[in-house]
């Protein structure tokens, strides 16, 4: 499984520099999927950041977060720690050495 983890960031992590690169062949799917127009795409594009890494503070993020996914799936929100094993910096690491 992890294996198969860290191809997936890698894939994520090409396509990243992908549209860093040359986004032009990538808007009209981005069009499709978002339904706004190829020329505010193309115009907000500077805008965008497709970083490839753990924020700094997304243990933080995970625990605001997970009182309203609890909420929502009615069950009690996971603790702190129980939130800091889905986080692995490992992978990210792994999938970004060597490309």
């Amino acid at each position: 499984m992890r294996r198969s983890i860290v191809a997936f960031v890698r894939a994520v992590a090409d396509a990243a520099d992908a549209l860093r690169t040359d986004p032009t062949p990538y808007r009209p799917l981005v069009s499709s999927v978002t339904r706004f127009s190829d020329e505010l795409i193309s115009g907000s594009w500077s805008e965008m950041e497709f970083p490839v890494r753990i924020i700094p503070d997304m243990l933080d993020v995970l625990v605001k977060e997970d009182v309203w996914v609890a909420k929502e799936l009615n069950r009690p929100a996971r603790s702190r720690e129980e939130l800091a094993q889905f986080i692995d910096y490992s992978v990210v690491e792994e999938a970004l050495a060597n490309r």
